[in-house]
């Protein structure tokens, strides 16, 4: 009697799969994802770098903004703190600023500003900047 190899077995015992074939999904999976995770990272770390440059743009914006449209008669200005966050200010300068006025934003942990500009002074109604560093 010739017995066909191509055919499943009716045993009841060959149904599925064995412990090693699993291991051996399982260990590519893992495989795969540590070779993909560095590639992650560093696309989150571009995003993130990213949306924080369009923030500090538009917070710049917005003081220079202020300043032409002549905003309470004064010129505007953006202090950079040594905390890692923004500050919009109203006044000619940051130690003479009107503290009612200021607009706090910070910057995500695991990033920082490194300049020297501290401060970032638009004067009314023309825009013109003025900067102050340390």
């Amino acid at each position: 009697m010739v017995k066909n190899f191509y055919q499943p077995s009716s045993n009841k015992f060959n149904k599925g799969f064995t412990l090693l074939e699993l291991m051996i999904v399982i260990g590519l999976i893992v495989a795969l994802a540590m070779m993909t995770l560095p590639y992650s990272m560093d696309f989150y770390r571009s995003r993130t770098l990213e949306e924080e440059t369009r923030s500090l743009s538009s917070i710049l914006d917005r003081a220079r903004s202020n300043a032409i449209s002549g905003r309470m008669d004064s010129n505007w200005g953006v202090y950079f703190e040594n905390d890692n966050s923004y500050i919009i200010f109203k006044g000619e300068r940051y130690e003479d600023r009107n503290l009612d006025f200021d607009q706090h934003f910070s910057i995500p942990s695991g990033m920082e500003v490194d300049t020297d500009i501290i401060e970032v002074v638009f004067e009314r109604h023309t825009g013109n900047v003025k900067i102050f560093k340390e």
